[in-house]
């Protein structure tokens, strides 16, 4: 499910369809719990999601929820939402549950490199009928050998990717893997005669028991990445690759000739580059218009495993030049990636002597333009502050990307 919302906002949508599945199971008289789990990039950032989450559940309204329906455009998050009007649950009580369900004692972090024997012992029994753990945090430390059948929802809570050359990279790869653990099927008979650990509804798909045997996969909206992610599930098998392998052999008259026999390979050896007469960013990266997309809380769910289809939202576009933006703003931005860090700019650009002359002046930030999309009030007059460090963020990440690729010496 791909959303282009904020962290908190996706994984509120996690956490509602999780309660939903919830209820389906109890109302078919099934003692499944399901669970979350919410993958950071760093220890430091999924502790202070963690910080957020807590907050933002114990703060939740019905008008947030109410928020998140209407800007949602996903069958199954309306389903859940319908599932609660014809049982008319509200929105208040609701709430109440999600204030229950997800409470600081039934959430748990597994970051530390010397867990507790009561953490390690939790996290590999989550479907025991005593363990009360609704949602997971963690970066990498349950990539290898976690092995759960009632993990329903994974939350990617970065937007970074690691591709190259249409391959996907390490992240993606491990990624996939996660994937493919969180599939495994998750058991329960509809009757008596049911095999348990065989799949039931894959030809009634408006069945509504058919959530709990479906995984979502939350992430920020990037068609890129959810097809570099396609990719590493197939090369790691868990969708099946209907290319066709061939093996090609050398023609023994190619094996004679000269080149084959005495071909010679040249090394070279690198020469450090003092960069002593740089004085401002590339001129490709300068008169580039760069494009960024305004997080409008649209959601939409895709099947990893069909054809993809394209969908989309209704979107305007406005230019605007980076030197427009409040510089408090620019700052703010700048300070929050590490590659921004002047010790490190001057490896690029030694001859630069302050951070406001990168910002200001015309050989560096100072003439970028940017053509910002999102829905039409929010491109009205100027970009609210927030907006502006959200933007900014994309475009300096974007040309710190660029010029990491062009090693700094």
């Amino acid at each position: 499910m791909q959303t282009d919302a904020k962290s908190f906002d996706r994984a509120l949508q996690a956490v509602l369809l999780s309660q939903y599945r919830r209820k389906v199971f109890e109302k078919n008289k099934l003692l499944i719990k399901p669970v979350i789990l919410f993958k950071s990039k760093t220890i430091n950032e999924s502790k202070v999601f963690e910080e957020e989450f807590i907050k933002g559940i114990r703060e939740l309204t019905p008008e947030k929820i109410g928020e998140i329906k209407a800007n949602s455009e996903d069958k199954t998050i309306a389903k859940a939402f319908n599932y609660l009007e014809d049982n008319k649950i509200s929105f208040e009580n609701l709430v109440a549950e999600l204030q229950e369900d997800f409470s600081t004692e039934k959430i748990i972090s597994v970051n530390s490199k010397d867990e507790s024997v009561e953490k390690q012992l939790a996290v590999n029994t989550l479907e025991d009928p005593n363990n009360e753990y609704r949602a997971i945090f963690a970066v990498d430390k349950l990539n290898e050998g976690w092995d759960v059948l009632n993990l329903f929802d994974i939350v990617r809570l970065y937007d970074t990717r690691d591709a190259k050359n249409n391959i996907p990279g390490p992240t993606t790869i491990r990624e996939a893997q996660l994937i493919g653990r969180g599939a495994r099927y998750c058991p329960f008979k509809l009757d008596n005669s049911d095999d348990p650990f065989k799949r039931k509804l894959d030809n009634d798909l408006e069945n509504e028991m058919r959530i709990g045997e479906e995984l979502y996969y939350h992430s920020t909206y990037n068609p890129r990445y959810i097809q570099e992610l396609n990719s590493a599930l197939i090369k790691s098998g868990i969708i099946p690759d209907h290319t066709i392998k061939r093996n090609l052999l050398i023609k023994d008259d190619f094996k004679s000739t000269s080149f084959y026999k005495t071909g010679l390979l040249f090394l070279n050896y690198p020469e450090k580059n003092l960069r002593k007469d740089v004085f401002s960013l590339p001129s490709s990266l300068r008169s580039t218009l760069y494009s960024t997309s305004l997080r409008t809380g649209f959601s939409l769910s895709d099947d990893l495993f069909a054809e993809q289809t394209k969908k989309g939202i209704e979107r305007k576009e406005k230019d605007f030049c980076l030197r427009d933006f409040s510089q408090t703003v620019i700052k703010k931005a700048l300070y929050k990636l590490d590659f921004y860090f002047f010790s490190n700019l001057q490896k690029y650009f030694p001859n630069l002597e302050k951070l406001d002359e990168f910002i200001l002046k015309n050989e560096y930030l100072g003439e970028i333009k940017i053509n910002v999309s999102g829905l039409a009030p929010q491109l009205e007059n100027s970009l609210s502050p927030e907006h502006e460090l959200e933007a900014v963020t994309k475009i300096l990440e974007q040309i710190a990307s660029s010029l990491s690729s062009q090693n700094s010496e």
